[in-house]
């Protein structure tokens, strides 16, 4: 089964070609633009289907 709870963890930083960069969130990986993040800033992830609280 798909994890689908809404998550809060600390962001990792991989370099990237391009402007990009790769974050790791927990068991998520997912490439953003450059500079939008820092290592170790604070994130909350939504996967597909999550159910948000009320």
């Amino acid at each position: 089964m798909a994890q689908r709870q809404v998550i809060k963890e600390r962001v990792r930083l991989f370099p990237h070609p391009e402007r990009l960069e790769l974050v790791k969130v927990g068991t998520f990986q997912r490439v953003v633009q450059r500079g939008g993040l820092q290592e170790g800033q604070a994130v909350i992830v939504a996967p597909e289907r999550a159910l948000l609280p009320p």
